[in-house]
């Protein structure tokens, strides 16, 4: 059986990729004069261990780079710290836009009861389940995926997708328009669990058509996080030769074609100029983007089985090449 053989062999984490594609280390904020000018930034993240630390500094770095004439003021938020000390971090002088960085910074500042406008980054958003916010989500932008789904497979005409309705519609509106303007057609099926994506997707695995048909596991909620529905769809792809494709980068090591991952410093330059842009227009209406600064990660032995890769292709144009037998090229 080809799924489990390759998740196991394959002992690549997730937060060490980004660290390795981000190797930036941003140095705690220069004491600051009297004349100096106030931070109009603030970022919270969290307070984690290497090598997830180095993921969010490299979006404190593409923030800090957004804004060079000011300097930028960032904290690590631990889950235990008190939601009021954070309305103390601002008293003396607040800076006019909030940054924060993941789950825990993002609860912790909106329990403070803070009144500073917020952005949201590295947290999987949408305007379903926060109708109030603005930022950028981790659901990945249709177009640009779809794009380089057809520069490694040009020869694909549907994609099959299953997605819930409740929290990712905006993204699927979306994706119908990116497989219109590409001229492929989209297939996407609604579901809320597990136990109603499950057959659907194994309908999809069974029924699909080599070479011309791919399925997206767009969803980074339960309806496909599941080890034993990943390792049946993997295993049934193999051997029927059908493109699997995720927003999920352990998908990419267990199996599946490609998988895209966040560009931390890309990442954090468009939230930067996201942010100046509400520091000059406050009053402007909460807005979600997709993601668009990403990277991509190749299974090298799937795109040969698949005849993607004839054995003397340029790997190099891929951010990241995971091979089963020997890890990462």
């Amino acid at each position: 059986m080809y799924g489990r053989p390759l998740a196991r062999t394959c002992h690549v984490t997730w937060a060490w990729l980004l660290a390795l594609a981000v190797g930036l280390w941003v140095p705690p904020p220069a004491a600051r004069s009297d004349d100096a000018p106030a931070p109009q930034l603030c970022v919270l993240y969290p307070d984690v261990l290497p090598p997830y630390r180095e993921v969010f500094q490299g979006i404190l770095e593409g923030i800090k780079s957004s804004d060079p004439l000011h300097p930028l003021c960032h904290h690590a938020i631990r889950e235990r710290d008190d939601p009021p000390d954070l309305k103390k971090l601002f008293e003396e002088q607040p800076p006019k836009v909030v940054v924060t960085l993941g789950r825990v910074a993002t609860q912790a500042f909106e329990r403070s009861g803070s009144t500073i406008l917020q952005l949201i980054g590295a947290l999987d958003i949408s305007p379903a389940t926060r109708p109030n916010a603005s930022g950028i989500s981790l659901a990945v932008d249709p177009e640009r995926l779809f794009g380089r789904l057809l520069s490694l497979a040009p020869t694909v005409k549907r994609i099959l997708v299953v997605y819930d309705p409740a929290r990712d519609q905006w993204i699927m509106d979306r994706a119908r328009k990116a497989a219109a303007l590409l001229g492929i057609e989209l297939h996407a099926e609604p579901a809320s669990t597990l136990i109603e994506s499950a057959p659907k997707y194994g309908d999809y695995v069974r029924t699909a058509r080599s070479g011309t048909d791919a399925i997206w596991l767009s969803s980074t909620s339960g309806l496909v996080n599941d080890p034993d529905l990943i390792a049946y769809l993997i295993e049934q792809a193999w051997a029927r030769r059908i493109i699997v494709f995720s927003n999920t980068l352990d998908h990419a090591k267990a199996g599946v074609l490609f998988a895209p991952f966040p560009d931390p410093v890309a990442l954090g330059r468009r939230l930067g100029t996201m942010a100046l842009q509400t520091v000059e227009n406050p009053s402007q209406a909460p807005r979600i983007e997709a993601l668009t600064d990403f990277k991509i990660a190749v299974n090298v032995r799937i795109a040969r089985h698949l005849g993607i890769f004839g054995g003397h292709e340029d790997l190099s144009r891929f951010d990241l090449v995971l091979d089963p037998t020997g890890g990462i090229e």
